[in-house]
C-alpha cells in the first residue's frame, strides 16, 4: 500500500532508510522501481547484527562480525551505539565495557568521543558507525536495476532514540558525512513507527492518540503520538493530509533487552562457578560464549518456558549444560518490571491525557515479545485491557520502514502521502 503512494517526481534517486539499533540494524531502499524494499545482507537476512570487526586486513560485517567475537574479542566492535557521542570516562563507557569483556577503549584524541584501541591500532565510534553505513549503502547500490537512471545512494533517513542529545545525534550525522552521505532526516524511533502505522491507514478530522513502545536491545521509549486528517488549502484548491503530532515522550534509556541478557548471562555463571570455581573469570573468550548463550536463552524462553544452556568446552575443556526455565528468569527481573510504567505516565503527563483515552498501544522492538512484559503492560498500564495491545506492524521493520517514507517525504524527490510531522525538541538548546 505505500508502494501505490509512491509516484517518481521528474528528479530521480535513491534514498536510503537506515533503523540502527543497539543490538541490530535494518535498511530500506526507496528509489525508481524498487519502491521501499528491505536491504538484505549478503546472506539474504533482512537485519543484521550491529557491529564491525578485523581479521587481519579484512573488515567483516554484522554477523561475520558477531562470529569471530568469541574467537578474539578484542578485534570485534559490536553493539556501540550507546556511545556514539560520549566519553571514554560516561558511564555508558563503563557498562558497555562490563558488558562486552575483552574490549579497550581510549579516549579519541581529536575529539571528545571514545575510540576502541586494538593492537596498535583505535578506531573512533563514529568511524565504525560511518563504515557500517557505507556497507549497507553498497548493498543498497547492488539492488539498484541496470536500467535506473542513477547507480548512487547520497541520501539517508536514519532512526535515533528520541532522547539523544544534540551531540549524539550530530555522532550520526558525521558518520554519515564520512560514509558519503547525506542525512536528509533524524526520525525519532516512535515517529518513524508511527508514521508507518500511519501510511497505510484513514484517520478522521478528530484527533485520535495512540501510543508507540519502542523496547529495543538497549533501551525503552513510550512515544504518545496523535493521528488527525486536515484539509491544506493552496493557491488553487484544497487537499487532504495527515498530521502526525508528537504530543508526549517518556524513556528510559537502560531499560532494554540487553539488561535482560546480563540477568541470564549472571544466572548462568553463577553456576558454572559454583560447579568449577572462578578461573572462568579471567578468560574474556570464554565469558564472550557464556554471554552469547544468554542472548539465545532469553529469546527462547519468550516462547518455552524453560530452555537447556548449553556451551561446549566453554573454560579449561569444561563443557557446561543446565536448565533455565522462564519463572527463574522472571524472578531475576522483578526490580525492573515497575520501570515498564513510568515512560507511560510520563508521556501522559507532558500530554495531559489520561490512559483512557488512548486508543492502542503499538508495540515495537524486540524485547515486546518477553511475555512477563506484556503482561505488566496489559495490567499496570492498560488497567487490565487488552485490547489495546496492537501488533498489526511488523515489530522489527515498521521503524526503517517509516524512517524511508519521512526521507522521502522531506526529500521532496517522490510524490507521497502527505503526511505532516509536528516533533517537538524534549531537550532545551543554548543558541
Amino acid at each position: 500500500l505505500i508502494a501505490l503512494a509512491l509516484i517518481p517526481a521528474p528528479t530521480l534517486a535513491a534514498i536510503l532508510g537506515i533503523d540502527f539499533g543497539q543490538s541490530t540494524t535494518k535498511a530500506a531502499l526507496v528509489a525508481p522501481s524498487v519502491p521501499f524494499e528491505i536491504v538484505l545482507t549478503r546472506d539474504s537476512k533482512r537485519k543484521d547484527v550491529s557491529g564491525v570487526a578485523f581479521k587481519g586486513e579484512e573488515r567483516l560485517y554484522g554477523s561475520a562480525a558477531a562470529g569471530i567475537a568469541p574467537r578474539t574479542p578484542s578485534t570485534a566492535f559490536l553493539h556501540f551505539k550507546p556511545l556514539l557521542g560520549r566519553s571514554a570516562s560516561s558511564s555508558e563507557a563503563k557498562t558497555y565495557l562490563a558488558q562486552h569483556p575483552g574490549i579497550e577503549l581510549i579516549p579519541s584524541g581529536n575529539r571528545s568521543t571514545v575510540s576502541f584501541k586494538t593492537g596498535d591500532s583505535s578506531f573512533p565510534v563514529e568511524e565504525l558507525l560511518a563504515m557500517s553505513i557505507s556497507h549497507i549503502k553498497t548493498l543498497g547500490e547492488e539492488m539498484l536495476p541496470k536500467s535506473s537512471a542513477t547507480s548512487r545512494i547520497y541520501d539517508v533517513a536514519i532512526t535515533v532514540p528520541p532522547y539523544f542529545d544534540s551531540v549524539q545525534r550530530k555522532a550520526i550525522i558525521d558518520a554519515a558525512e564520512i560514509a558519503g552521505v547525506r542525512v536528509t532526516a533524524l526520525v525519532p524511533d516512535g515517529v518513524a513507527t508511527a508514521i508507518n502505522y500511519a501510511s497505510a491507514r484513514s484517520f478522521g478530522n478528530e484527533k485520535q492518540y495512540h501510543f508507540v513502545l519502542d523496547m529495543g536491545a538497549g533501551s525503552t521509549s513510550a512515544t504518545l503520538v496523535s493521528f488527525q486528517e486536515v484539509q491544506e488549502w493552496g493557491q488553487r484548491f484544497g487537499k487532504s493530509a495527515l498530521n502526525i503530532t508528537v504530543e508526549g515522550v517518556g524513556f528510559d534509556q537502560n531499560l532494554g533487552g540487553d539488561l535482560l541478557d546480563q540477568r541470564i548471562y549472571e544466572i548462568l555463571l553463577a553456576r558454572f562457578i559454583g560447579a568449577h570455581g572462578d578461573g572462568i573469570l579471567s578468560s574474556p573468550r570464554s565469558l564472550v560464549r557464556l554471554h552469547k548463550e544468554a542472548e539465545r536463552v532469553k529469546t527462547i524462553l519468550s516462547a518455552n518456558t524453560e530452555v537447556k544452556a548449553s556451551v561446549e568446552s566453554l573454560y579449561d575443556d569444561i563443557d557446561f549444560r543446565t536448565m533455565v526455565s522462564r519463572a527463574e528468569f522472571e524472578d531475576a527481573i522483578q526490580d525492573v518490571l515497575p520501570r515498564i510504567t513510568k515512560p507511560f505516565d510520563d508521556a501522559l503527563q507532558a500530554a495531559n491525557l489520561d490512559i483512557l483515552e488512548i486508543q492502542s498501544v503499538i508495540l515495537m522492538g524486540g524485547t515486546t515479545r518477553v511475555p512477563i512484559f506484556q503482561q505488566v503492560l496489559i495490567k499496570d498500564v492498560l488497567k487490565g485491557d487488552a485490547s489495546k495491545v496492537s501488533k498489526n506492524v511488523n515489530a522489527d521493520e515498521a521503524a526503517v520502514m517509516g524512517a524511508a517514507f519521512r526521507g522521502v517525504s522531506v526529500s521532496k524527490q517522490f510524490k507521497t502521502k502527505e503526511i505532516n510531522v509536528l516533533d517537538p525538541a524534549i531537550w532545551e538548546y543554548d543558541v
